[in-house]
């Protein structure tokens, strides 16, 4: 039913039905237990579809929903999508767009023990990191732990 609701509101093509989708799918992830498994990569490429969206609460919903994907199939997000959206959340960083929504998932994926041997960011970009954001203490912290 939430599944269904989900890909009609994304056929909608308004930001309220996108977000109330995106939404939705972060509910079947975390409640669903296998129910998304089947699913995983057709929604993960959808829901990054939406990661330059026009509007700035549906990108915000992408990227709060990127470490719950990569939480829920570690092995699959690692290998289809880590590159993909650590140089999104990257590039989102350096350019000011979304940093403040950008930042706590990018650390998120960056320091998971399950993901770190597969993406270490360069230290290069953690001095970006610290000279743009040092108004929130926790992002240099928990980039170096």
């Amino acid at each position: 039913m939430v599944y269904d609701q989900a890909q009609r509101g994304f056929k909608s093509n308004t930001p309220e039905a996108i977000h109330g989708s995106l939404l939705g799918y972060k509910e079947l992830f975390l409640e669903g237990k296998m129910f998304m498994h089947e699913r995983y990569t057709e929604v993960c490429d959808q829901i990054l579809s939406f990661k330059d969206h026009r509007d700035p609460l549906v990108r915000r919903a992408v990227v709060e929903l990127i470490p719950t994907l990569a939480s829920y199939n570690h092995a699959d997000f690692a290998a289809h999508y880590l590159h993909k959206t650590m140089l999104y959340l990257l590039g989102q960083l350096k350019n000011n767009r979304d940093r403040t929504t950008c930042a706590k998932p990018f650390c998120s994926l960056s320091c998971s023990s399950r993901l770190t041997t597969i993406f270490l960011p360069q230290p290069s970009t953690l001095s970006d990191m610290s000279r743009c954001r040092s108004n929130q203490p926790w992002l240099l912290t928990s980039t170096l732990s």
